[in-house]
């Protein structure tokens, strides 16, 4: 559930970076459509700053994918440290009170390792990443806003 929330915003920040990336190759085209008429005006500068402004539009959508990107990465790395290393430590007590051999604390923190919930639950939280790209995808094609 965590992961969904915080990979929800991962939608949003695809699209702002693919409408960025269109804008700057539309520029592009525009200028090498035009090269010409911008030689002979010497509107050189002004195209130079409109290039600029939206390669920083491209910068600053990628900056936000990234750290949406890293608090997802947080998210999901923990989980998967949690699932290790809480079953060890639910074990300890046993194990320090001499209850519990060292071979038995790693018998016990062992099937957490290669356990199906693990695996089905490290699903749900890497997925958002890869399943926002697609949906972000999906609505630019058919035109649907994010």
């Amino acid at each position: 559930m965590l992961s969904y929330w915080v990979g929800r915003s991962l939608v949003e920040r695809n699209a702002d970076r693919y409408a960025r990336e269109a804008d700057l190759r539309f520029s592009l085209v525009r200028i090498n459509e035009h090269i010409d008429a911008i030689a002979l005006t010497s509107g050189e500068a002004d195209e130079a700053r409109h290039i600029e402004t939206d390669i920083a539009g491209v910068l600053q959508a990628l900056r936000r994918l990234v750290k949406g990107l890293t608090n997802l990465t947080w998210i999901t790395a923990g989980y998967g440290w949690f699932t290790l290393v809480a079953p060890i430590l639910v074990a300890a007590p046993l194990y320090f009170a001499g209850t519990l051999t060292f071979g038995g604390l790693m018998m016990a923190s062992g099937p957490s390792y290669r356990s199906s919930p693990r695996c089905a639950g490290s699903w749900t939280t890497s997925a958002p990443s890869p399943i926002g790209a697609r949906r972000c995808c999906g609505w630019r094609v058919s035109g649907a806003p994010c």
